[in-house]
């Protein structure tokens, strides 16, 4: 179970009581597609737009 799960709602002592057992799994897609949609982004358009434009007058043309 995903660890904010397990413990919302409880008390310090109520989440020092459950085992790490219970609370360590693996990975999963799932958990990456959620973070990836709470992501902000940090590269605007007008990053991308500055940057296409520096890449035109400077960049390789290969």
């Amino acid at each position: 179970m995903a660890m904010r799960a397990a413990i919302r709602g409880k008390s310090v002592p109520q989440i020092q009581a459950i085992p790490m057992a219970q609370l360590k799994r693996p990975v999963t897609k799932a958990d990456f597609e959620m973070a990836i949609a709470k992501c902000r982004k940090t590269v605007t358009a007008a990053d991308i737009r500055q940057f296409e434009e520096w890449n035109e007058k400077f960049g390789s043309s290969v």
